[in-house]
């Protein structure tokens, strides 16, 4: 999903709405990811927290 917004990376929100998991089994995976170095944390201009690929 990182690789597929590129830059302007994706939410939590967007994660459920396309990949059908529960926030939580979302979050679970983020922080793992997150973790591997896998993803990139960051807010956009309105504040939003987004992940993106390294």
């Amino acid at each position: 999903m990182a690789r597929r917004r590129g830059v302007r990376g994706f939410t939590v929100n967007d994660a459920v709405l396309e990949l059908e998991h529960s926030p939580e089994t979302i979050r679970l995976e983020l922080e793992k990811l997150m973790k591997e170095d896998c993803l990139y944390v960051t807010n956009d201009l309105k504040g939003r927290i987004i992940y993106r690929e390294p």
